[in-house]
């Protein structure tokens, strides 16, 4: 279920010369999502290391065509159409830094990043348009997931999500803050500078009303109404430093997976 009482906990390790360890600062501006004819795939994970500008993958050996795109900084996009052994450069139209992506499809997805940047692709991601206004001031936008039916769910620091539905506007973004995880969050329209929510970096629905946003603090946040209230979960993840959850994924049977800083990494069926 989509409540947050069946974490299973694991650990991400590191290994082989090629594979490089991701600690937080990297991990907030690198993001990839992969696509498996036009599916997410968990088995597919894509990091664009900012640092280096290079790109370290790690694809099942089964999975000759898997469709993969990975975002940076100054508007970087690179993608590759067969799993990841030859690259593609787009032209995004930005040089703000650019912190998640998302498509619907094999040729439908969204970006976002700093200074409230959202953009759009129709072709794959060989040309991108901005799409202006989805928040007013200026903040740093930090997850994005685009449903199949077209349903973009955005995140972004101090507590910020907006949606938008296929064919209709998109909705005044709120800001989300949450105290206890007996209490549900609470919400308000977004105002960076009066919101004590803490940075929300990934979010996933399983069907058009459960969901979770993942946060700083090893912050999980369920929602069972489609974004209209939020409940903050247990803790997945316990001790006194606890790691920020950076990404967030769904497979075709609904499990969702998440990892974080410190290699923290935990699912639920």
């Amino acid at each position: 279920g989509g409540s947050g009482r069946g974490w299973r906990t694991g650990r991400i390790m590191a290994g082989g010369a090629a594979r490089r360890s991701m600690g937080d600062s990297d991990a907030r501006l690198a993001r990839a999502t992969g696509r498996r004819r036009g599916v997410d795939s968990l088995a597919l994970v894509v990091a664009l290391l900012l640092a280096g500008a290079s790109i370290t993958s790690a694809i099942p050996a089964d999975d000759q065509w898997a469709w993969v795109n990975a975002v940076g900084r100054r508007g970087a996009f690179v993608f590759s159409e067969d799993a990841g052994r030859s690259w593609t450069t787009g032209s995004t139209g930005t040089t703000e830094d650019l912190l998640d992506v998302s498509f619907r499809d094999a040729r439908n997805g969204v970006a976002v990043g700093a200074a409230s940047t959202v953009i759009a692709t129709s072709n794959g991601g060989k040309e991108w348009e901005p799409i202006e206004g989805v928040v007013a001031e200026a903040a740093t936008l930090l997850g994005v997931s685009v449903s199949v039916a077209g349903h973009i769910r955005i995140v972004g620091e101090k507590g910020l999500f907006v949606t938008y539905e296929d064919g209709g506007d998109w909705a005044l973004p709120v800001m989300v803050e949450c105290t206890t995880v007996r209490e549900p969050c609470a919400m308000a329209p977004y105002n960076k500078t009066a919101s004590t929510g803490v940075d929300l970096y990934g979010v996933r629905f399983k069907d058009p009303i459960n969901g979770l946003l993942i946060g700083a603090n090893a912050l999980v946040l369920v929602t069972n109404d489609g974004g209209g209230s939020f409940m903050p979960a247990e803790p997945p993840i316990s001790g006194t430093l606890l790691p920020n959850l950076h990404r967030i994924a769904i497979d075709r049977i609904g499990r969702l997976s998440v990892a974080g800083g410190g290699g923290a990494a935990f699912f639920i069926d």
